[in-house]
């Protein structure tokens, strides 16, 4: 499976190290807005990785949002309308008023 991180910061790094020796799972795009900020950690913990600024359109099977409530704006309901699943651990940004609901309509598309 391919995943795309989206963040790379406390929680998308300690994912990345949980990640790092699974051979079932492989983080293929690590997604951030400032990709030199995070050269150092993606080096370390996935070097096959492309640093993007977007989500991949194609060859992802599973967004992993870890970056807040602009990240799953931003790229996560592209990536459900697209038909790719994706888990959000930001579960602060789902209090936000309307999201949730857009989040389900966009994985319904």
């Amino acid at each position: 499976m391919r995943i795309a991180l989206i963040g790379c910061g406390a929680i998308g790094t300690a994912l990345l190290e949980l990640l790092r020796d699974d051979t079932g799972l492989t983080v293929a795009a690590i997604v951030v807005s400032r990709p030199a900020s995070v050269a150092a950690a993606v080096q370390r913990l996935a070097p096959t990785a492309q640093v993007l600024a977007d989500v991949p359109a194609q060859g992802i099977n599973l967004v992993v949002e870890a970056a807040g409530h602009a990240a799953i704006e931003q790229h996560v309901l592209p990536a459900l309308a697209r038909g790719v699943p994706a888990l959000v651990a930001s579960g602060g940004a789902l209090s936000a008023p309307g999201l949730p609901d857009a989040l389900e309509a966009a994985a319904r598309r």
